[in-house]
C-alpha cells in the first residue's frame, strides 16, 4: 500500500474525516512558478559580482520567446523591484486562496519529495536532472513539494510514513494553516502512535 494512502486509513478510524479531492483553489504549476521565481530572486544575493553581471547580461541577452530553463533561471535571479512586486502580490493571492481553504479543512497532507533518497548529481546547475515516474525532470523540480507550504509562510511538519517500493523510506508533510504550527506537530505525534515512527532501513548506521 502506498505510504499516503496507509496515512489516510489510519487517521479514518482514528476519528478523522478523510477527503482525498480536498484542493486550495489554485493551479499547482503558478504556485510552483512564484516559489521557484522568489526563491531564485533571493538566492542570488549570494552571487558573486561577477557572477551576477552575467545572470544579468544573459537574461537581458536572451531572446523574448526565450523560455528555456536557464534562461528563466536567470530572470527569475535577476528580478527588477517591479517585477519581484509582481510575483510578490501573486503570493499574497496564494495566500489568501489557502486562508479560504482551511476554512473547510484542519490539514493537507503531502509529499514533501517526488522521489526517495537519490544518487548527487554535482554536475552543472543547469543540467541537473532526477528521475520521477521513470521519466528525467529538472533537478529543482524537487523543491515542489516544500515550496507549496514555504511560499506562501504555511507551517509544514514532516513525519515518517513508511518505505517506497525500492525500500527506501518516505516522508509526508502535514501542511497546516497560518500560525498552526503547534496542531501540525500535534497530528504528526498521533500518527506516531498510529504507527508512523522512523523505522531504520536495512545497513542503516
Amino acid at each position: 500500500m502506498a505510504p499516503a494512502m496507509a496515512v489516510a486509513d489510519a487517521l479514518g478510524p482514528a476519528g478523522a474525516t478523510v477527503d482525498d479531492r480536498a484542493r486550495p483553489d489554485f493551479s499547482a504549476e503558478h504556485s510552483h512558478t512564484v516559489f521557484s521565481a522568489l526563491l531564485s530572486a533571493a538566492m542570488a544575493a549570494r552571487l558573486p559580482d561577477e557572477e551576477f553581471a552575467r545572470r544579468i547580461a544573459k537574461a537581458d541577452g536572451a531572446a523574448a520567446d526565450d523560455h528555456s530553463p536557464a534562461v528563466t533561471q536567470a530572470r527569475w535571479q535577476t528580478l527588477r523591484v517591479r517585477d519581484w512586486a509582481k510575483f510578490n502580490e501573486a503570493r499574497n493571492k496564494l495566500r489568501w486562496a489557502w486562508r479560504r481553504f482551511f476554512d473547510d479543512v484542519d490539514f493537507l497532507i503531502t509529499p514533501v519529495m517526488p522521489v526517495t533518497a537519490f544518487r548527487h548529481d554535482h554536475g552543472p546547475e543547469g543540467s541537473r536532472v532526477i528521475e520521477v515516474n521513470g521519466a528525467s525532470v529538472p533537478y529543482f523540480n524537487q523543491t515542489f513539494w516544500a515550496g507549496l507550504a514555504g511560499v506562501v509562510f504555511l507551517p509544514a511538519t514532516v513525519f515518517p510514513a513508511g518505505v517506497a517500493t525500492d525500500g527506501l523510506p518516505v516522508g509526508l508533510q502535514i501542511i497546516g494553516p497560518a500560525y498552526g504550527d503547534i496542531r501540525t506537530i500535534q497530528l504528526a505525534q498521533r500518527l506516531e502512535q498510529l504507527g508512523f515512527g522512523f523505522v531504520a532501513p536495512p545497513a542503516y548506521a
